[in-house]
């Protein structure tokens, strides 16, 4: 089973794939680009879960971008949904959070200027702050996008809002 992502998600992770490529989204922004299938991301949920029965449930997932130690950044299908479908972050220690609305969302959350950490939008370090050229992410994110998000949290506050919470969701699925 595969899913048919809207235009417009496809064209946001897209973009993101573009600007990790060329290393305009790097470091402190711990984000990469790493598409998989509804499959791939099936099986690795299998082991994240500690079994299949989470799959009975119709919640599905595919994965567009991880972290530096290999925690998943989701777009998840659950039943019900309407319209585009949240971004979910998943852990490789176990962390697990609802970070937004949708893909275009989450573009304008990881182009913020803010550093996304265990569910939470931060400021960068001093030291971090040299580390990227965050006038070429602003100016790509603004040409992209046009207009630049200055409260990502308030982005993952809607998210909650609208969408089941993910936490209740694995609880309720770990073997």
């Amino acid at each position: 089973m595969e899913f048919e992502l809207s235009k417009k998600t496809q064209e946001d992770i897209a973009f993101l794939d573009r600007m990790s490529l060329e290393e305009v989204i790097s470091w402190p922004i711990d984000y990469e680009a790493n598409r998989q299938t509804f499959s791939e991301t099936s099986d690795v949920l299998d082991m994240w879960l500690g079994g299949k029965k989470w799959r009975e449930t119709e919640h599905n997932f595919i994965q567009f971008g991880q972290d530096g130690c290999g925690s998943l950044f989701c777009l998840w299908f659950y039943p019900d949904l309407k319209g585009e479908p949240p971004v979910v972050f998943l852990g490789s220690e176990g962390e697990r959070a609802l970070v937004s609305n949708s893909a275009h969302d989450f573009v304008w959350q990881i182009t913020s200027g803010k550093v996304f950490f265990d569910g939470c939008w931060l400021d960068p370090d001093d030291e971090e702050k040299d580390e990227l050229d965050w006038e070429l992410l602003f100016k790509k994110a603004k040409s992209y996008t046009g207009s630049l998000c200055e409260n990502p949290s308030e982005l993952t506050s809607s998210a909650q809002a609208n969408h089941p919470d993910i936490s209740s969701w694995i609880e309720g699925n770990v073997e």
